[in-house]
């Protein structure tokens, strides 16, 4: 919890898409694909606490050597734990660095981010062929990296005691997991999963549009395709008597909700269809791109800059 707090009251400048209120967290700013996944995994944790643990493993779990027979749980392994312990420190990566990734990237492609991490890990889990791997913590560990690719200078509080930035922690996770799976350290832990899913999720961020802006690279969104983000929220609709939709709130997600203020700047676009207005709007999407960045628009948002371009285009001819 501190460690949230502290990063969200003091976010660094460069954080697109963050929001100056990050704190907002808590309950309804949850993103939807995050909560869907923290919902599966408890889900099946209460299942196998009513005493389905076994078939839950036996089905949904990952066996290397017997793959070719069961090749679903390449990514369903990582929804099932060993115990109630086991799934809340899985969950902790998840619920803390998924909404922002989420936010930046939308829910589609974050979980197709999170489904390349399990694989990453199923795939170096066949180092030990005949253990069975459960657990969230190669895709928690990719989207740690995630975060801190794209958010390298946040802060976050190790053991709850003092901040360390992000690229840091990243960085000794990496170091840490792998030294311990080349020691091949026999403490039930699979290090060879967490290490798939820290390359993996690498590997997305490189090759991908994900990682555009992180230290990793990534490739540069095409133009017209800025980015899925705008895809969490939703659309903005006609307000009503000159009012309009608030953009780019507090909690950063750069959805439009009516009236609501959150601790960052506020962008209110009224959508009327005068020239003075629509003009207006122009320039508040300009200041919201200034602020946040192209991934933080709407459908709707680029829209309206598209058709202002074309309109700029044929006043020339």
């Amino acid at each position: 919890m501190r460690a949230w707090r502290s990063y969200a009251q003091t976010p660094p400048p460069s954080q697109e898409g963050m929001g100056a209120n990050a704190g907002a967290y808590w309950g309804s700013a949850m993103t939807p694909m995050v909560k869907r996944m923290l919902i599966a995994c408890c889900v099946l944790e209460v299942l196998a606490m009513l005493g389905a643990r076994g078939f839950l493993v036996t089905w949904l779990g990952l066996t290397p050597d017997r793959a070719h027979l069961q090749p679903w749980g390449l990514v369903t392994y990582a929804f099932v734990h060993g115990g109630m312990g086991h799934l809340l420190v899985n969950m902790l990566a998840l619920f803390f660095f998924g909404p922002p990734l989420e936010r930046r990237w939308g829910g589609r492609a974050f979980a197709w981010f999170a489904v390349a991490a399990a694989f990453g890990g199923a795939l170096l889990s066949f180092t030990q062929p005949e253990s069975t791997v459960v657990g969230f913590s190669g895709v928690g560990y990719g989207i740690l990296l995630a975060f801190a690719a794209l958010w390298p200078d946040a802060r976050i509080f190790v053991m709850l005691l003092f901040p360390i930035k992000a690229k840091w922690v990243a960085a000794g996770m990496f170091v840490m997991t792998l030294l311990n799976a080349q020691a091949g350290a026999n403490d039930g832990v699979a290090h060879w999963a967490h290490l798939g899913g820290l390359v993996a999720a690498a590997a997305a961020l490189r090759l991908t549009s994900l990682g555009a802006g992180s230290f990793l690279g990534g490739r540069k969104p095409q133009p017209g395709r800025v980015g899925p983000a705008s895809r969490t929220g939703p659309r903005p609709r006609a307000g009503r008597g000159g009012g309009g939709w608030t953009v780019g709130g507090g909690d950063g997600s750069g959805a439009n909700r009516p009236g609501r203020r959150g601790g960052g700047r506020i962008w209110n676009v009224p959508f009327t269809s005068s020239d003075d207005d629509l003009h207006n709007r122009v320039d508040a999407v300009l200041d919201k791109i200034s602020a946040q960045g192209l991934g933080s628009l709407t459908e709707e948002e680029r829209s309206l800059l598209d058709r202002m371009s074309k309109r700029g285009a044929g006043r020339r001819r």
